[in-house]
């Protein structure tokens, strides 16, 4: 993933998605509070936070705390400026939320009872997606689930644009390197998760330029085994 790219893209868009969480998002929010996961004990860790939105959102909604992991510093540095802005009002909500600049490979962060990651898994090439599944098996605790959103190979807003990658038939570089998923990658991909859900979503997403993309994309909900459990 280009990291270059991010840091010029948030420098030039800023909150290029607007404020409000992801759908992602709004779904771990009701799975967990539905399971009654929420309150001062939950840890949350949302890899790929970009500038924020979605670890603003749970903190809000869920209580607890949240980690928001991103390798792009200009990312990171505007969820920091809100954090802060936010602290002026609130310095008990600002203070269960926490940014951190790196790479997945590089992330230890102890056990988390939620991981969420909305739009960060199609913008890896095949190391860096092996990276994430690693990340993701260090930090989620036996029984924490994962909320996973990544694009589909039926994605019409860019499937197929850009120049397809060698040995990637499913990956292409236009302005971006994307990969496209499809239900088999991504239940041997996070084989060591219990799959309790995975489907494909169509939404409009819109652009704070005023512009709006039409995607579909794979929702995965998995959940950690206990400790000595097989399935």
């Amino acid at each position: 993933m280009s990291h270059d790219h991010w840091d010029e893209t948030y420098t030039r868009l800023g909150r290029r998605w607007g404020v409000g969480p992801s759908e992602v998002a709004v779904l771990a929010e009701e799975r967990l509070a539905t399971l009654g996961r929420r309150g001062p004990l939950l840890r949350v860790l949302d890899l790929g936070c970009g500038y924020g939105r979605d670890a603003f959102h749970l903190r809000d909604r869920l209580g607890g705390s949240v980690v928001g992991v991103d390798s792009s510093a200009e990312a990171i540095d505007l969820a920091e400026r809100r954090r802060e802005e936010l602290a002026r009002d609130d310095e008990t909500f600002a203070h269960g939320l926490r940014f951190v600049h790196a790479r997945l490979e590089e992330l230890d962060a102890g056990w988390f009872d939620a991981v969420v990651s909305n739009g960060l898994y199609h913008l890896l090439e095949p190391a860096e997606r092996e990276a994430l599944t690693a990340c993701v098996r260090r930090h989620l605790a036996p029984r924490g689930l994962l909320f996973l959103g990544t694009l589909s190979v039926h994605d019409p807003e860019h499937f197929g644009k850009g120049v397809v990658v060698a040995g990637e038939i499913d990956s292409f570089v236009g302005t971006v390197y994307l990969h496209f998923a499809g239900e088999h990658e991504l239940r041997d991909a996070f084989a060591f998760l219990e799959v309790r859900e995975l489907y494909e979503h169509e939404y409009i997403e819109p652009q704070t330029d005023g512009s709006v993309h039409h995607h579909v994309s794979w929702i995965l909900v998995g959940a950690r085994p206990a400790v000595g459990r097989a399935f």
